[in-house]
């Protein structure tokens, strides 16, 4: 449905109730005018009206039912009948009601008014668009009851009879811009090209000076491919209103198509329309949901060359500033950074983000693993906390406040976290898997290797192709010298998996000197040293560890050596040096 002027809610029927009987029902000009009732009527009269003021519409119904058997031509009753029953949710009963009171009283607009709604729920459009006509020709000049059964209609998809309404309204209170442009975001909505485009001119003629229409005019030529007449007219618009966002937006756009024409004009009108974006982004009169459309593509084209990044983040400043509330260009700005190789900025953009929409697990995800990328572990972990304190059942954020809890040396909760984590991740292996492999870092780290190594068997039954579960499990156990063919079958499948892999390479290799196997060993610590590791100090004491299995000391000596100079620790290789265990 094309967006409409909203109808005010229903007016409580019980709140009402007494001075919808008096406006709805002309009566008499004095108490001398009354009819003279009889007591009984009266009695039952006001026991119905009580009993609607208490909400009870099942008692008022019977006793208005009552009323009417005792006087039928008080066409107040059956009004009130057909207000109950509308409330009830029973409109066939209320229409006929609603005709027995009009019968009595033709002109009275409330009862047309209820008369109206009453047909249109049934399905009966020319009663209720021959009362909503009565009541707009009753009333020029009242838009607001216009606009009101115009949106009826519209609920109930009778488009013709809200058109209609809108040249009833006209025809009594004269050309109008509001009306106009409902006509034409009827038309639109309906695909009605040759009446939208003539209703267009009528509205161009009566209302010359409505930009609104001048707008619809350029949107106009431009899908029938007239561009420079766009053009024209929105240069021209610019001009008398140039802090008009939503000009400038149609303006830039022209510009961009026009660039694509024009080549050797390209840089100059693409320069053009950049400015215009400014002034629209920076707008209230652009929605929100268009700016985030528009900056999605600037992002993508940051994505693609480095050269689009200043303006995309201007815009996307623009955007902050004018709505600062709005938790999207704030996520945005954190991707421009990302996308840059910002860290700091990433997370500064994300630390707004929260701040705006604390309630957004996306944001969550994001601020908590770019804490992660800069080693801010503490940060991590109360951000973790946080986070799966707010979303108690996301299986991914258990996982990252876990790292951030292990990185910070909380293994007690790290382990906690993870084993609570992981039951979430039962229907994604992969997941499991990470949560399963983490689990088996914080038991090694926590001492408890042997549970440790069932956790990473747990995980590579999972994903058994993973080359850092199989690379970590391998080293683990070979740093205990248990399991060692297993650990040596999962070392070679890490370096089959990810050749060349400096620390995989040194894996293999302890798993191989552990295995008193020690020239294949140095092989393979000789290669993961060419691989990049020649300065690991970690990998250098390894190699000194292995030359002096091989009995050749002086060697191992000077390797140790190096080890401590490349910044091993000093007392554990000295002690080496010393020839103590």
């Amino acid at each position: 449905m094309p967006p409409l002027i909203r109808r005010k809610p229903h007016v409580a029927l019980l709140l009402g109730v007494f001075f919808l009987v008096l406006a709805g029902c002309k009566g008499p000009s004095s108490l001398a005018d009354l009819p003279p009732y009889p007591e009984h009527y009266q009695r039952a009269w006001f026991a119905a009206m009580s009993d609607l003021a208490k909400g009870d519409l099942e008692a008022a119904h019977d006793g208005f039912m009552e009323c009417l058997g005792l006087e039928p031509d008080d066409p107040s009753v059956p009004f009130q009948l057909g207000k109950i029953e509308l409330e009830q949710g029973k409109p066939g009963d209320a229409l006929a009601h609603f005709n027995t009171a009009l019968e009595g009283q033709p002109e009275d607009l409330w009862m047309r008014e209820y008369r109206g709604r009453a047909a249109l729920e049934t399905g009966d459009v020319a009663t209720a668009r021959k009362d909503a006509q009565h009541i707009i020709e009753a009333r020029p000049g009242d838009l607001e009851r216009a606009f009101g059964w115009i949106d009826r209609f519209l609920q109930f998809r009778a488009t013709d009879g809200a058109l209609a309404l809108c040249d009833v309204y006209e025809s009594v209170s004269g050309p109008d811009v509001d009306v106009a442009m409902q006509r034409l975001m009827i038309l639109d909505w309906l695909g009605d090209v040759g009446r939208f485009e003539d209703a267009l001119q009528d509205a161009l003629a009566d209302h010359p000076d409505e930009s609104a229409f001048q707008l619809e005019q350029a949107a106009m030529l431009q899908e029938r491919g007239d561009i420079y007449g766009a053009f024209t007219i929105l240069e021209r618009l610019n001009v008398d209103e140039p802090e008009d966002g939503y000009v400038a937006l149609e303006l830039a756009r022209v510009l961009t198509a026009i660039a694509d024409m024009e080549p050797a004009t390209a840089d100059a009108r693409t320069e053009q329309a950049i400015a215009l974006l400014r002034t629209a982004i920076g707008s209230s009169e652009v929605a929100v949901e268009e700016k985030i459309e528009i900056l999605v593509g600037y992002l993508m084209l940051a994505g693609m060359t480095d050269e689009w990044h200043e303006v995309t983040s201007e815009l996307i400043g623009l955007a902050q500033e004018a709505h600062p509330e709005e938790v999207k260009f704030a996520q945005m700005q954190a991707d421009l950074a990302y996308e840059r190789g910002d860290l700091r900025g990433t997370y500064e953009a994300l630390e707004r983000a929260l701040a705006i929409h604390p309630g957004d697990r996306e944001v969550w995800r994001d601020a908590v693993a770019v804490c992660a990328e800069l080693e801010r572990w503490d940060q991590m972990a109360t951000w973790g906390a946080q986070a799966i304190e707010r979303f108690p059942l996301d299986a991914e954020l258990h996982l990252l406040a876990a790292m951030g809890a292990s990185a910070t040396e909380d293994l007690t909760t790290a382990l906690t976290l993870l084993r609570r984590g992981a039951p979430l991740a039962a229907n994604i292996p992969l997941l499991k898997a990470r949560f399963k492999s983490s689990e088996g870092d914080v038991l090694h780290d926590l001492g408890r290797d042997e549970e440790a190594a069932v956790a990473f068997e747990a995980s590579l039954a999972l994903q058994p192709d993973d080359p850092f579960v199989l690379n970590n499990h391998a080293y683990y156990l070979a740093l205990r010298g248990a399991n060692l063919d297993r650990a040596l079958a999962c070392a070679e499948r890490a370096n089959a998996l990810m050749p060349g892999t400096p620390s995989f390479l040194d894996t293999e290799a302890w798993v191989l000197h552990v295995l008193g196997r020690h020239a294949e060993a140095l092989d393979a610590i000789e290669s993961a040293m060419a691989a990049g590791a020649s300065q690991d100090p970690e990998v250098l004491e390894h190699k000194a560890d292995i030359l002096r299995a091989l009995g050749r000391e002086e060697e191992a000596q000077e390797t140790y050596k190096t080890a401590i100079e490349a910044g091993g620790d000093a007392e554990r290789i000295l002690t080496k040096m010393d020839g103590l265990p």
